[in-house]
């Protein structure tokens, strides 16, 4: 099931080669009245360990029905889209420089069982794409167009950079995008 949904999600070898995920479980317990009330929040780590600054990074979040019995019970202040309500969910990351890390994290109002943490799989990164820098100076995405309709332009840091769009993307009359390049379909 989950690799049906990372293949649909665009899951490639690359991404899990660059992206590296580390889960960390903070529990919290508080007394309201006489009952004991946990909260237990879910940091996910996410370190970019290639040469290369990636964009539009996409991260899976598998959590086993015995942490949570439906993504209606995951709360975050990070966005997240519901991909099934079994419960997985989708975290979408802009950009991350060669190096660097980005956190997210989202609770749930139970505690989590430390049994329950051994067959847990580890957050799966799709969609890494790396960002080809130019020497182009900018401020604004828009400053940073190419012309090209198979690449997306981000400003970042000041200077431009270029992502190849999703393969067999349309990009005019029998012509689809393929490694950032318009060209006819099939080639």
């Amino acid at each position: 099931e989950i690799n049906t949904i990372l293949e649909q999600e665009g899951n490639t070898e690359t991404s899990t080669q660059q992206i590296k995920t580390t889960r960390f479980i903070k529990i919290e317990e508080a007394i309201m009245g006489e009952e004991n009330v946990y909260k237990s929040n879910v940091t996910l780590l996410v370190e970019n360990v290639s040469t290369k600054r990636l964009a539009n990074i996409e991260l899976i979040e598998t959590i086993p029905k015995e942490i949570a019995q439906n993504a209606s019970l995951i709360k975050s202040d990070f966005e997240f889209e519901i991909v099934e309500d079994d419960p997985v969910i989708k975290f979408n990351i802009e950009t991350i420089g060669a190096g660097e890390s980005a956190e997210l994290s989202y609770y749930l109002a139970s505690k989590i069982e430390q049994t329950l943490l051994a067959g847990w799989t580890a957050p799966v990164p799709t969609n890494a794409q790396e960002v080809i820098a130019t020497q182009q100076s900018c401020v604004t995405d828009t400053e940073c167009d190419d012309s090209n309709p198979c690449t997306a332009e981000l400003c970042i840091q000041g200077q431009c950079g270029l992502i190849p769009i999703k393969n067999e993307t349309p990009c005019g009359f029998a012509m689809a995008c393929y490694s950032g390049n318009c060209a006819p379909i099939g080639t």
